[in-house]
């Protein structure tokens, strides 16, 4: 039985995700016109800045049944966001994790059977929306497992997933998560067959200090959601780090949204105005309000944001438009793990946005639906370089890989059960949206 070694202290970070997502994704769009490519970047800038009050409105459509006698079967248990009419389940607390995700491999999966499948053998998806329900989790995994699936594409959360894992890990079934950062997954504490598609938060912290380093800042401001143990584990490393490339903190401040809200009457906070550069770790709610506050006491210094922020339906030009004209986001830079705006620098990327358009309707309004299409070409890689699907076989080759091709670019295994490298995009704020400035490479 897997070890439990995380925390439900993330209900309250996924919560603050939610809450912020629901109205944005209560309804869909009725508009049938052909979608753009991914290669006419302008018109996809217009439409995900429309697709923002529209986004992740239904599931993704069911697979057909029987399946053929000779499919390899993949469960996929994520929160795609049911609704009902107008109305979204409060419980969905993972859909806007889980949702891009799940397109974005089913979408995978329909290439890889277009190309006539892995082994000579059609893929078959048993999909069930979790509705973020454990009852539900544990009740479809057993469901899944009994018929037979040989892979379980689990949710980005392990208190969520840990049902599906315990049942998995019993039946000897493989578990892949698309992001779910908790360090327990690299080192196996997961389950013994689970894995995940993401590094560690703290990876991606060391890897900011590097580059806002190498961006010629030596005094920087550190502000964090007090809410979610990733944001706090990247601010948390990228202080370490910039402590021990020789850099100085000019203010550094955990925040609840609350405090963010009221950040001009937080003591001290004239501090932050020391900084050369400020860096932000936070999830949406929380990290919008943050930038907004702090552009409106006029820090007009360089922002630089973790990947944290790059979960859900918001743009630069938000901001502006909250603070009513009186400021905007100016210089800033998010990390993230594709650019969705038509210039990624990875050649696979395009071809995914695509599929993504084609199963969706309009694009992935963040780069961490990338996370799914890794998934199935890791997963397809190990199966086709073992010829098996058999669980054990293909975490040994999954745990092997260095180097990897994927679309994000490539990803590196060396022993673990998560990704000991994986490469980042910088994206800078221009004219309300973002265009890609550099690739840098987040490394344990």
């Amino acid at each position: 039985m897997p070890r439990r070694p995380f925390s439900l202290l993330r209900w309250i970070a996924i919560w603050l995700v939610a809450a912020s997502i629901g109205a944005a994704c209560s309804g869909g769009s009725d508009d049938t016109e052909a979608q753009p490519s991914v290669s006419d970047p302008t018109a996809l800038a217009q439409q995900a800045a429309t697709a923002v009050a529209e986004a992740e409105a239904a599931p993704p459509t069911p697979s057909p049944t029987p399946a053929p006698e000779n499919a390899i079967k993949v469960g996929v248990l994520l929160d795609v966001g049911s609704v009902t009419g107008e109305v979204r389940d409060p419980g969905n607390v993972m859909s806007p994790l889980d949702r891009p995700a799940a397109i974005a491999f089913e979408a995978a999966v329909d290439a890889i059977n277009d190309s006539g499948g892995l082994l000579g053998r059609p893929v078959t998806l048993l999909k069930a929306d979790t509705t973020s329900r454990l009852s539900v989790i544990d009740r479809e995994s057993k469901r899944m497992i009994e018929a037979g699936v040989e892979l379980l594409v689990v949710t980005c959360e392990f208190d969520f997933a840990r049902p599906a894992i315990e049942r998995a890990e019993e039946a000897g079934v493989l578990v892949i998560s698309p992001c779910a950062g908790e360090t327990g997954w690299a080192t196996g504490d997961a389950g013994a067959l689970a894995f995940s598609m993401v590094p560690s938060p703290d990876t991606y912290g060391r890897a900011m200090a590097n580059y806002v380093w190498d961006q010629g800042f030596r005094n920087v401001s550190v502000v964090s959601d007090a809410t979610a143990p990733e944001a706090s584990e990247e601010c948390d490393a990228f202080r370490s780090e910039w402590s021990e490339l020789g850099g100085s903190l000019a203010y550094s401040q955990a925040f609840s949204l609350r405090a963010a809200e009221r950040l001009d009457e937080t003591p001290q906070i004239g501090a932050i105005g020391n900084g050369d550069a400020i860096v932000v770790c936070a999830f949406k709610i929380i990290g919008i309000e943050l930038m907004l506050q702090m552009r409106l006491l006029d820090f007009k210094m360089p922002m630089f944001a973790s990947p944290s922020l790059d979960t859900g339906n918001w743009l630069p030009l938000d901001i502006a438009t909250a603070a009513e004209g009186a400021a905007d986001l100016g210089e800033f830079r998010l990390f993230s793990l594709a650019s969705v705006w038509g210039d990624d620098p990875s050649p696979r990327m395009a071809p995914a946005i695509d599929q993504y358009i084609s199963a969706q309707a309009i694009p992935p309004n963040s780069g961490r639906f990338v996370v799914g299409s890794d998934l199935a070409q890791v997963w397809s890689t190990a199966v086709t370089e073992t010829g098996t699907t058999e669980a054990d076989a293909v975490a040994r080759a999954i745990r092997a890989m260095n180097d990897v091709d994927v679309v994000s670019g490539t990803l590196s295994f060396r022993g673990s059960q998560a990704p000991v490298a994986r490469d980042l995009r910088v994206l800078r704020h221009q004219n309300g949206t973002y265009v890609f400035e550099a690739l840098v490479t987040a490394t344990k």
